[in-house]
């Protein structure tokens, strides 16, 4: 765990609302190459010790993707950014890995992408936890076009706060 707190407090100054830090829990396969896909079984236990957190929101995507653009469909409201991921880092926290990024959601986005023109397209269901104003969790459940569906988890700190390794320390345990 020390070293995602490392990473934390070197890049917690950076956090801001168009940056925040992602902390992807899944396994590293080989240098480089990171697997954020997690069975339900884990997600179900995590889901478990997370019901006492009652500020959570769901929603339904339909997500086109090309290069660091995403387009975001939720009931015919579509919402565009692109983004540039600085910084990542996979971790390995007991027997758990993160990959940790900067995720930052560029200003001026005048790159217009059609839906008819994408590398992908999912149907996601984002679940989101709010973990006491600290941070937030959100938990994906996504379909691709193959029709295959996986899960996947992240942790966005949204905003500087010194009282946040305790609670990630407590959620990164279940895995």
């Amino acid at each position: 765990m020390d070293k995602l707190e490392q990473y934390i407090e070197n890049n917690i100054s950076l956090v801001n609302k168009n940056k925040q830090i992602n902390i992807i829990i899944g396994e590293k396969l080989c240098d480089g190459i990171f697997n954020a896909k997690l069975t339900k079984t884990k997600l179900e236990e995590f889901i478990k010790h997370t019901n006492k957190y009652k500020d959570t929101t769901f929603k339904f995507f339909k997500v086109y993707k090309k290069n660091n653009s995403i387009i975001k469909v939720n009931n015919n409201i579509q919402t565009q950014h692109s983004y540039r991921l600085d910084n990542h880092d996979i971790l390995n926290i007991g027997s758990t890995h993160v990959l940790c990024g900067i995720y930052t959601i560029l200003d001026n986005d005048d790159s217009i992408i059609s839906i008819y023109n994408y590398d992908s397209i999912q149907d996601i269901e984002v679940y989101t936890i709010n973990i006491d104003n600290l941070f937030i969790v959100e938990i994906e459940n996504t379909y691709n076009s193959e029709n295959k569906e996986y899960f996947k988890l992240t942790i966005i700190i949204k905003k500087p706060n010194k009282h946040l390794f305790n609670t990630i320390r407590e959620m990164l345990i279940l895995f």
